[in-house]
């Protein structure tokens, strides 16, 4: 037991020089308080030079001419009917990501742009009044895109039960036009 307490001695010995040594040469010598004696007792002049200053970590740009390249994500298109006549006023929106989903609606042209709120989306929905809603999925969602639309309805409700009122879930609906 002595002989660990005697050696951790040694060691608090040894670090407390190392930090003896480090602090005299890190330190301001115009704040070494018997330099202070000295100047009041005007052995020594007092220095009007500044302190010196501790080195900070230096932080570079590893190419400082450079500008930061910023990544483009908008996706660009254009929506056009079967006859590739150009479709204003369809929405183009977001799928697979958290609410609100980037939307956008497509001008006299049928061009639109859309940013995404994420990097990777499920792929894009393309709705319009007097067409049937085109699905794309991810992997055919480009910066550039021509997406052509099919003449054609959108049904959408809910099927109840008609006894109990009941919500039904997972229920196949077919809809044919009738003569």
């Amino acid at each position: 037991m002595k002989r660990g307490l005697g050696l951790a001695f040694v060691m608090l010995a040894i670090v407390g020089g190392a930090c003896v040594v480090w602090w005299n040469s890190v330190r301001d010598p115009s704040s070494d308080p018997a330099a202070d004696r000295a100047a009041v007792s005007g052995s020594e002049a007092p220095s009007s030079a500044p302190p010196p200053t501790l080195a900070s970590p230096r932080i570079e740009r590893r190419e400082r001419d450079e500008p930061e390249k910023v990544v483009d994500r908008r996706i660009r298109g254009q929506v056009l009917d079967a006859q590739s006549n150009p479709v204003g006023g369809a929405v183009v929106r977001e799928l697979g990501v958290p609410s609100p989903a980037a939307t956008a609606t497509t001008d006299d042209e049928g061009r639109f742009v859309l940013v995404p709120t994420v990097m990777q989306s499920a792929g894009l929905i393309v709705s319009a009044t007097g067409f049937g809603d085109t699905v794309l999925e991810a992997y055919s969602v480009r910066p550039e895109l021509k997406i052509w639309l099919d003449r054609g309805w959108v049904i959408s409700g809910t099927v109840r039960d008609s006894v109990s009122q009941k919500r039904l879930v997972a229920v196949p609906v077919r809809a044919s036009p009738t003569r």
